[in-house]
């Protein structure tokens, strides 16, 4: 479900969406639009963006400003191309293991082949999932 969209000073549009999940009840993406990987400035003002985004979820939702986890992984470690961050909320110490504990066995599953996710969708284009190909690039 999208949340909120925000305009980076270069004109790259990214969204913020609430990512259901049977397993993470507070579990957000933030993802950046274009088929491009963005500059270092875009990267900066991205994770200023997901900082704050993640500081108004967590205020909101969880009654605390700083109850939220941010991941986000670089170009070469990334599973899905495109540019994304994670935001996790957690009213508790042991939430907070559980949503490690949980995208931890996600994360093996789609290691092992497993698994496969559908790609984030933003709009009517969604992008490629080639986390197959760049694995066995690796």
């Amino acid at each position: 479900m999208r949340i909120a969209s925000h305009n980076l000073e270069s004109g790259r549009t990214c969204t913020l969406l609430h990512v259901q999940t049977l397993w993470l009840k507070h579990y957000f993406i933030l993802n950046c639009d274009g088929e491009t990987d963005p500059s270092l400035k875009e990267m900066d003002q991205m994770l200023v963006l997901a900082l704050a985004e993640a500081r108004r979820l967590a205020s909101a939702r969880m009654g605390d400003a700083g109850r939220y986890t941010l991941i986000f992984s670089g170009p070469g470690s990334r599973r899905r191309d495109g540019h994304h961050m994670h935001i996790l909320l957690s009213s508790s110490r042991f939430e907070k293991a559980w949503l490690y504990v949980v995208l931890a066995g996600k994360n093996m599953l789609q290691a092992l082949g497993l698994r496969h996710d559908k790609p984030y969708r933003v709009s009517a284009e969604a992008m490629p999932d080639t986390a197959q190909k760049r694995n066995h690039e690796r």
